[in-house]
């Protein structure tokens, strides 16, 4: 059936099976911050209350729009492969920077950061498999990377265990650091990733056959 044609395809395409355990992997370690630990932090770490908590949202999907907007103005890069693993570095490094601050300008400048890390990780990684993924295979395998959000309720459920018995700042420090690492090692473990050049030229969008 066409679920199993997209496993058989994923399995054998390294560059499209690393995007989605990279996939996998930011649901289940940063983008609980966002859907979950994020009020924790308003009120726990730092006093700020719903407005103080708002202004904090605000910065992270305002950056994260900039961020998205910055690679619309993109002619070309050499190396996406690259881009997208720093850019999901700096991502998870950032949210561990805002794990240990308790001071709310501080947090406020980390998510303005982060949150173009995110945009930059997340469309170059759409984009990339969308270029990488032959056209008669596209529909089955993003299919099958739509799977990857399931991810996000297994990493709240245990985010949210692991901050009632530690709190929202180790939790997301474990998480973040946990992150960082994992998307090193599958750079690592799959270095046609790294690798992939500027013939995956993610960003001109009137070369995809769709």
């Amino acid at each position: 059936n066409n679920l199993t044609d997209a496993f058989r395809y994923i399995r054998t395409n390294q560059v499209v099976l690393a995007l989605l355990l990279i996939a996998f992997l930011v649901n289940f370690t940063v983008i609980p911050m966002s859907h979950g630990l994020m009020p924790l932090f308003a009120r726990d770490v730092l006093d700020v209350g719903p407005t103080g908590l708002a202004a904090l949202l605000s910065a992270y999907a305002a950056s994260a729009l900039v961020g998205s907007l910055t690679l619309v103005t993109l002619n070309g890069m050499k190396r996406p492969g690259r881009f997208l693993v720093v850019a999901t570095l700096i991502w998870h490094l950032g949210l561990l920077m805002f794990a240990w601050s308790h001071w709310f300008k501080v947090s406020f400048a980390i998510l303005l950061a982060t949150g173009i890390a995110q945009a930059f990780s997340l469309v170059t990684m759409a984009t990339l498999l969308l270029k990488t993924i032959s056209p008669e295979m596209r529909g089955r395998v993003m299919g099958a990377r739509a799977l990857a959000v399931y991810a996000l309720p297994l990493g709240l459920i245990t985010a949210g265990l692991l901050a009632d018995s530690f709190g929202a700042p180790f939790t997301l420090a474990i998480f973040s650091l946990s992150g960082a690492v994992f998307t090193t090692l599958i750079a690592i473990r799959f270095k046609n990733l790294w690798n992939v050049n500027e013939d995956h030229n993610v960003f001109d969008l009137n070369s995809l056959a769709l």
